[in-house]
This record gives C-alpha cells, sequence and structure tokens, in this order.
C-alpha cells in the first residue's frame, strides 16, 4: 500500500527494544526476583495469559517467547473450537487474533458499530472502543479520493492507535501472488486483501 510509509510513522516511537522495555517496567516498579521472573510491586510473579485460534499460534508463541524473555510467566491457550465473541471478550487475558486488513480494520473501532446491548457480542466493534475524533477521521477518509491525502488521514488515525491502544498491532501477514511476466496485472491491486481477492480488477489486465 503506498500509503503505507506514512501510517507507519506514528509508531516510530516504539521501537523493538528489550532493554528499554526492561527499565520502563522497573520505573513501574516490577522488577526481577532472585529466580529471573519479573514480580509487580506487590512481589508477586507477573502472570499474562493469551489465547489464540489454531490459526494463530504461531504469532502467539512468538508473542509469548518475547514476553517470557522479560521475566513473565506467559500461560499460552488455544480457543475452544466454536468460541464466539462472547467467549473471547470475557477472557481474561491476551486474546491474538487478524482484526483484518486494509482500510476495513477501522469498522472495529468505530463507535457507531458499537452492538447494541441487547445484542452485545455479534457485530464489528465489540470491543466497545469509542473515541470521537476516530469516527471524524473514518468519515473523512471515507470521502477523499486523493490518495496523498488519505495517506495524511491515516497517519492521524494511526497517531490515535499509537496514544490509545485499542488494539495492539503486532505482525503483518504476507501473502504473495505470481504472474507470468508477459502477463500485465495487479499494478492497483494493493487493496486486494488474500488470494480470494486478488483477481477484483482481472478486467483490467492483459497481455503484452
Amino acid at each position: 500500500d503506498p500509503r503505507g510509509a506514512a501510517v507507519g510513522k506514528p509508531f516510530s516511537s516504539f521501537p523493538y527494544d528489550p532493554t528499554r522495555a526492561a527499565a520502563e517496567l522497573e520505573e513501574a516498579g516490577w522488577r526481577r526476583g532472585a529466580d529471573g521472573r519479573m514480580l509487580n510491586t506487590a512481589g508477586q510473579a507477573v502472570q499474562i495469559p493469551i489465547r489464540s485460534t489454531a490459526a494463530f499460534v504461531t504469532e502467539m508463541a512468538i508473542a509469548a517467547a518475547r514476553w517470557r524473555e522479560l521475566g513473565l510467566e506467559v500461560q499460552e491457550e488455544t480457543s475452544p473450537p466454536g468460541e464466539n465473541a462472547e467467549g473471547r471478550a470475557k477472557y481474561p487475558g491476551f486474546v491474538s487474533i487478524a482484526r483484518g486488513t486494509g482500510d476495513g480494520v477501522l469498522t472495529n473501532f468505530d463507535s457507531r458499530n458499537i452492538p447494541k446491548a441487547s445484542n452485545r457480542y455479534t457485530g464489528q466493534n465489540v470491543g466497545g472502543y469509542a473515541n470521537p475524533a476516530m469516527d471524524r477521521l473514518i468519515d473523512t477518509l471515507s470521502t477523499t479520493i486523493d490518495q496523498q491525502e488519505q495517506a495524511r488521514i491515516l497517519a492521524s488515525v494511526a497517531n490515535i492507535f499509537a496514544t490509545d491502544l485499542p488494539a495492539l498491532p503486532i505482525y503483518f501477514r504476507i501473502e504473495m501472488v505470481a504472474q507470468l511476466r508477459s502477463v500485465r496485472a495487479l499494478e492497483t491491486s494493493y487493496a486486494a486483501a488474500d488470494s480470494g481477492t486478488i483477481a477484483h480488477n482481472a478486467y483490467l489486465w492483459d497481455r503484452d
């Protein structure tokens, strides 16, 4: 996505730095015990449960490994088959799950998509995140055609994300599609999120 560089800038203040992470935990009153485990201000070992579906166990394992390097105790779990949104919402820990791709991910953080109380766990923004500034940016983005202006709007969205952390983005899933050199295709397909939609503009393809 050619807008990606602008969107990523607000997160540059959070580089991968285990030493800095350990120092900030110490500043907050957490410390390593004699056995290497991280202890909270009450002197108790810090335990973090994390759950993922079977499709994302690798991502969960990578996150858990990094946390263990800091001395945190991590309990990894695979979500039970058929777990619904209510089960995920009530889980007392981290949930590693895909939230979508491209601009479509923002529907998960639009306050107007918060489910009604009568149907609390069905819909898009089941986390209940609400920020009027985010809503305004989503509206502006949906009516903006110029790509550079879209990038500026998305950078503002990313600033809110980096401040509020309604979700903690930790990875991108990479998918590749091959084409013959003699075929002109996919030039404008950065918005096609996966192999199931990569041919959305096939009517524009041609042969040399």
